[in-house]
C-alpha cells in the first residue's frame, strides 16, 4: 500500500528548542497583538501591515514570512548564526503558521470575542440572556472599553478573568482538535496525495536562502537566485508605492489604491456608479476584480487544471447570470455594489434561478464527506494500529503515535462536547456542531493546500437551517440552544475564525518539515501546540489591556459596530439562502450531486478538464466579493504559458522562484509599513 513505511532517513530524535518556541510565541503575543491594533486606518493599510493574513483573499499569513525575514538579516551577524540552523528555521516557520491567524484582524479583535463585547454595551438585556457571563462581562465592565484610560492595574481582572479562561479553553480544545486531525492525516495529505500547500512552497524557496542555510549545490543556488531576486524586487517595486500612496497623501498613487479600493486589493465599483460605469452597467452577473498581483503570484501555485476549471466556470455562469438578467431575473444587480454582488438577497449567489451559495454548500460538505469515504481503509488502519492490532500503516515517522491522537481527538471533541452542552445545547446539536466544523476544516484545508485560499465560508449554519429554518417571533424569545447553534457555526465555520485555521498551521509545518527533512514530526507536533496553548491566552489579555489602555475606537480594528439580533436573526438566517430550506434544498442536494459527478468523471476519463474544486472556486463568495476571478485567469495564462514554453523546468527554475520572489518583497514592505505604523501611532505625522 502507498501509505505503508516510507523509506528514508530516520527523523531527528533531538529535542525541540521549548525556549525558542515559548519565547516567540509569547513575544508574538505581546508584540504582534500591539503591532495591529496600532496600525493607521483605512482598514485595506491596518491589513497589509499586521501579522496574520497579509494577502487575506489567499489567507497568506505575514508572521511566517515576517519571522524568516528577520533570521535572514540575524543570520549575517556571527553570534546569531549557530542558532539559525535549519532545524530551528523549519521549526520557527512552524511557530509563524500556527501563530498567524491568532495575530490577525479576527482573532482577538472580531466576532468571537471582539464584537461579543461590544454587543453587551448596545444590547445589554438581550445580551445577557443570550450569552453567559463568561462569554462577556457584565455591560458597566464591557464598557470600560471604549473609554479607555486605565492602568494595568485598574482593569477589574475579577471580572475578565472567567472570560478569559472559558475563550482560552474553547479555543485551545478546537486548536487540539484540529491540530489531532492533521497528525492523523499526514501521511496521507503530505507523502501519499502530495498536497502542495503553496503557502509552504514560497516560504521554501526563500528559506532555503538564507546563508546558514544549505539545501543545494552552490552551482544549483546560483542558477536559481536570479529569477527569485527579480521578484523580489518586483514585488518592492509594486508594493512600495502603494503603501506611500496610502501613508502620506502626497505621495502619488501610481496605482490607484486609495480610491475604489477594498481588502487585498480589490477593485471596487460602488452601487452608485453602476449604472453608468461601462462594464459592470452590462454585465450583471460580475462581482469585484483584483488588482493587486500578489494574489496572481499565490495562484501561481496552484495546479493549473484547478485554475483552469474555476477560469471556465467563472465565463459560463457569467453568461448563465446574463441570460437570466435579460430574461427579467437579477434586476435588482443593478443597484448593488460590486461587492454586494456577492451577498446581496437578490443576487445570483443567494436568489433562484442560480442559488449558488446553496449550490456551493452542498459541494463544500461532498468535498470533506468523500475525502473521508475514499479514504476510509487508512483512517481504518490507523484505527487499528491505535488499538495495538495488525495494520498496513506505521507511524514511526508520525507526529505521535496514531493512538496518542487518537484519543486526543475523541478527548478534546468530547470535552468540547461538555462545553456546548453548559451552554445550552443538548448533545445531539453539540455533535453536530463539531462534526460540521471538522467537514469544514478539512474541506477548507483541501482548498488551501491546493488553491492557495480556503475560500469557502459562511455555509457553517445549512445544517440548523433545516432544523431550525425560522427564527421564533419576537426573535429573542429564542432559546439558548437554537441561538448559539445557529450563531456560533455561521460565524465560526468561515475560512478565518479559530475553530478552522489550527489544521491549516499545523499541515504547513509537516509540509515545511516533508521539504527539509530537518527535524521530526513529533517536534513540530510539539511546537504547533505549545503555539496554540501559548499565544491564545496572552492574545486575549493584550485585547483587554490595549482596549482598557486606549479605548476600542482608537484601534486599527475597532469594533463600534454589532447588536443582537445580527447574532440572532439577522445573519444567520440569509445563509446559505435568505428563504427557508424547504424552497432551496434541491440546489444543496444539487452541488453535492454535481461534485460527485464531476469528481467520478475526473478518476474515469483523464482527459475531462473540469475538476470539482475550480468549480465551487469559479462563482463563490470570496471569488466575487474579493475579485479572485480575475486572478484566475490571470495565474492559469501566466502558467500555462511557462509551461508551454519551457515545460515544467522553466516553471520550476524561473517561475516558481520569480513568483515566490515577489510575494516576498511584497511582504518585506508591508513589515516596513507596520513598522511604519508603529511608530506612526506614537509620533504622528
Amino acid at each position: 500500500m502507498a501509505w505503508k513505511m516510507a523509506t528514508g532517513e530516520k527523523p531527528s530524535e533531538e529535542r525541540p528548542p521549548y525556549a525558542m518556541i515559548v519565547i516567540v510565541s509569547l513575544l508574538l503575543g505581546i508584540i504582534g497583538t500591539f503591532w495591529n491594533a496600532v496600525q493607521p486606518t483605512p482598514m485595506a493599510y491596518a491589513i497589509t501591515a499586521h501579522w496574520g493574513p497579509s494577502i487575506c483573499a489567499m489567507w497568506f499569513g505575514a508572521a511566517p514570512f515576517w519571522l524568516l525575514m528577520l533570521a535572514f538579516f540575524l543570520s549575517k551577524a556571527k553570534p546569531f548564526q549557530k542558532y539559525l540552523s535549519l532545524k530551528n528555521l523549519t521549526v520557527l516557520y512552524a511557530i509563524g503558521a500556527m501563530a498567524y491567524s491568532y495575530i490577525s484582524m479576527q482573532f482577538p479583535w472580531f466576532w468571537y470575542p471582539g464584537i461579543i463585547y461590544f454587543v453587551r454595551t448596545v444590547d445589554p438585556d438581550i445580551s445577557m440572556r443570550l450569552w453567559q457571563i463568561w462569554w462577556a462581562p457584565e455591560p458597566d465592565i464591557c464598557k470600560l472599553l471604549a473609554v479607555g484610560g486605565f492602568s494595568i492595574g485598574q482593569i477589574p481582572w475579577n471580572a475578565w478573568t472567567p472570560v478569559i479562561i472559558f475563550y482560552t479553553v474553547l479555543f485551545d480544545l478546537y486548536a487540539i482538535s484540529l491540530i489531532a486531525t492533521a497528525n492523523i492525516f499526514r501521511r496521507l495529505w503530505i507523502d501519499v496525495e502530495r498536497i502542495p500547500f503553496p503557502h509552504t512552497m514560497v516560504a521554501y524557496e526563500f528559506l532555503k536562502r538564507i546563508p546558514t542555510v544549505t539545501v543545494a549545490s552552490e552551482h544549483e543556488k546560483t542558477r536559481r537566485s536570479l529569477p527569485f531576486l527579480i521578484g523580489v524586487i518586483l514585488g518592492i517595486c509594486f508594493e512600495l508605492p502603494v503603501i506611500l500612496a496610502i501613508l502620506l497623501p502626497w505621495f502619488p498613487d501610481i496605482f490607484g489604491w486609495r480610491a475604489h479600493t477594498c481588502l487585498g486589493g480589490t477593485h471596487v465599483v460602488y452601487a452608485g456608479e453602476i449604472a453608468t460605469h461601462p462594464i459592470y452597467s452590462s454585465i450583471a452577473g460580475l462581482g469585484s476584480l483584483n488588482k493587486n498581483p500578489a494574489t496572481v503570484a499565490a495562484a501561481y501555485f496552484a495546479p493549473l487544471d484547478i485554475l483552469f476549471s474555476a477560469s471556465c466556470w467563472f465565463i459560463i455562469i457569467l453568461i448563465l447570470v446574463q441570460a437570466w438578467y435579460y430574461l427579467g431575473h437579477y434586476t435588482a444587480l443593478m443597484s448593488y455594489g460590486s461587492c454586494c454582488r456577492s451577498w446581496g438577497s437578490e443576487c445570483p449567489a443567494r436568489a433562484p434561478p442560480l442559488n449558488w451559495h446553496t449550490i456551493e454548500a452542498g459541494g463544500l460538505y461532498m468535498i470533506a464527506i468523500t475525502e473521508l469515504i475514499w479514504h476510509r481503509r487508512y483512517i481504518i488502519q490507523t484505527i487499528r494500529k491505535a488499538l495495538g492490532k495488525t495494520s498496513e500503516v506505521s507511524d514511526y515517522e508520525e507526529p505521535g503515535s496514531y493512538r496518542l491522537n487518537w484519543i486526543i481527538f475523541i478527548v478534546s471533541n468530547a470535552a468540547l462536547i461538555g462545553l456546548w452542552m453548559m451552554n445550552g445545547l443538548s448533545i445531539p446539536i453539540a455533535v453536530i456542531l463539531i462534526a460540521q466544523n471538522l467537514l469544514h476544516a478539512i474541506a477548507q484545508l483541501i482548498y488551501i493546500g491546493r488553491v492557495s485560499t480556503p475560500h469557502v465560508w459562511w455555509e457553517g449554519n445549512t445544517f440548523f437551517r433545516f432544523i431550525w429554518p425560522n427564527p421564533p417571533e419576537p426573535w429573542w424569545n429564542v432559546s439558548y440552544e437554537q441561538f448559539h447553534a445557529h450563531s456560533f457555526s455561521m460565524v465560526m465555520t468561515s475560512l478565518n475564525e479559530p475553530t478552522c485555521f489550527p489544521i491549516y498551521g499545523a499541515a504547513f509545518s509537516y509540509r515545511m518539515n516533508n521539504i527539509t527533512k530537518a527535524t521530526s514530526n513529533k517536534n513540530l507536533f510539539i511546537t504547533v501546540t505549545l503555539v496554540a496553548l501559548t499565544i491564545i491566552p496572552v492574545t486575549l489579555i493584550m485585547q483587554i489591556v490595549i482596549w482598557s489602555t486606549y479605548g476600542w475606537a482608537r484601534t486599527a480594528f475597532s469594533q463600534t459596530w454589532g447588536y443582537a439580533a445580527y447574532f440572532g436573526q439577522t445573519e444567520t438566517y440569509i445563509h446559505p439562502s435568505s428563504t427557508p430550506p424547504n424552497e432551496w434544498w434541491p440546489w444543496f442536494v444539487g452541488g453535492a450531486v454535481i461534485v460527485l459527478v464531476l469528481q467520478y468523471l475526473r478518476s474515469r476519463f483523464l482527459w475531462f478538464p473540469f475538476e470539482p474544486l475550480g468549480f465551487l472556486m469559479a462563482n463563490g463568495y470570496t471569488t466575487l466579493q474579493r475579485g479572485l476571478a480575475s486572478t484566475f485567469i490571470i495565474a492559469w495564462f501566466l502558467k500555462w504559458l511557462t509551461l508551454k514554453v519551457g515545460g515544467s523546468k522553466l516553471y520550476e527554475d524561473y517561475g516558481m522562484p520569480m513568483a515566490a520572489g515577489f510575494l516576498v518583497g511584497y511582504m518585506a514592505i508591508n513589515f516596513f509599513a507596520g513598522l511604519t505604523g508603529v511608530y506612526r501611532w506614537f509620533f504622528p505625522f
